[in-house]
Formats: C-alpha cells, structure tokens, sequence
C-alpha cells in the first residue's frame, strides 16, 4: 500500500510477500561466443524468456573471441526478463572451459551425430531425479572439438534433431523444449 508520496519520497508498506520458484535454477547453458553478435544476442534473449537463467560464455577452440560483452548481454538479459514477467535474474560469466570442475553434474554435449534424442533423455529417470546441476554445452558455428569436449567430464552426447542447426537456432531449441517439458512435468 502506498503511504505517502512527494517529489523527494515514496513510503510503501508491504502486506505480502510472495515467494516464486525457479524451476530451471538447475540448468546452465554453456554457450560458445558466435561469429554473429546479434545472433548469440538473440539467443541469450529467447533463452531468459523461456526460462533459463544461469549462463556460462566460453571460447572453444574454433570460436571467435572477440567481443566479449558481458555488461551489454546483463542489460539485454535484464530486459529479456521484464518482457517475459520472470522474477529470476539471469547470470552470465565469462569463463575458461578448462577451469570448471563439473565432476559432479550432468553434462550434456548436443550432438548431430549421436544416437540418443534430447527428448528421449529427458523421460530417463536418470533427467527426472533431482540432480545438483545439468550443464548444456554447445558449440560455435564450426562446432566442439575434441580438444574442447576433452575438458567437459562425465558428458551425455545427445541428438537434438537430425538436421544440421545454426548454433543459435540449437540453443532456443534446447531452451524451448526444456521450458516446456519442466512446464509439463
């Protein structure tokens, strides 16, 4: 309730708070910097409207590493989540993929070739349990390779679909489908 209001001051008084879950606070993108700006800054955006909230921006071996921006891509995040009515901010961080330790989670490294489906993964009881963290990787336009995949511990590769994506269009497609089975579940 507002109780007072001038030029110098509002005084409100709060009847209830009202505390709202973040489903996804347990899913990370681990997201390469793109050649594209604009494109790696629409994912960020439709990733944060679907509901993913932790991102991790690394340089594989085949990216491009310049223009790292992370105040630009907080402000472009924080607007994605007023847009969307989240009440979680999103994180992002500049990280070295050979400086995290993921022992302890389950990495899944989104590949063309493998025989296991995403969709098909996340019906195992293996995905339904709670698990401290799931990590998303994905690669550059020219793709992960074994240099890069050699960094990330206890990975599941897993087919997203048997067309060859854009890196863009990979990641809203993970965010989509993991937003709405977690909507679902």
């Amino acid at each position: 309730i507002i109780k007072i209001i001038s030029k110098t001051k509002i005084e409100l008084t709060i009847l209830e708070k009202i505390k709202i879950n973040n489903n996804l606070s347990h899913i990370t993108f681990y997201l390469p910097i793109l050649k594209a700006t604009d494109r790696f800054e629409f994912a960020l955006e439709k990733c944060v409207e679907l509901g993913i909230t932790n991102f991790k921006i690394f340089s594989a071996e085949k990216s491009h590493t310049r223009g790292i921006k992370i105040e630009r891509w907080n402000k472009i995040l924080l607007a994605a989540m007023k847009q969307s009515l989240q009440a979680h901010l999103p994180i992002i961080e500049f990280i070295e993929l050979k400086d995290v330790n993921l022992k302890s989670d389950i990495n899944i490294v989104l590949e063309q070739n493998s025989d296991e489906k995403l969709i098909t993964y996340l019906n195992t009881d293996s995905f339904q349990k709670e698990v401290l963290k799931i990590n998303f990787f994905f690669g550059p336009e020219a793709g992960l390779i074994n240099k890069d995949l050699e960094k990330i511990p206890n990975k599941i590769n897993l087919q997203l679909t048997q067309n060859r994506l854009r890196a863009e269009t990979a990641i809203v497609s993970t965010a989509s489908i993991i937003s709405s089975y977690k909507d679902n579940s």
